[in-house]
């Protein structure tokens, strides 16, 4: 039988530790702010987002 998909293993990535609320307003973010996406996954940029998703009221992204 062919599995399909991501493989299991020991270096798998773990998604019982992720804020599903925190992951979903980043994508949203980055959907709606593409010039955004090239510095995904630096430290500058994780402190950026998360002033910019902490400082909102209603969750929601505003396209300035």
């Amino acid at each position: 039988m062919k599995r399909r998909g991501i493989p299991w293993s020991r270096n798998a990535l773990r998604t019982d530790n992720i804020d599903a609320r925190f992951l979903g307003a980043a994508i949203r973010h980055y959907v709606c702010r593409p010039e955004h996406r090239p510095t995904i996954g630096s430290q500058a940029e994780y402190e950026r987002l998360l002033i910019e998703l902490t400082n909102r009221d209603d969750g929601t992204d505003r396209a300035d």
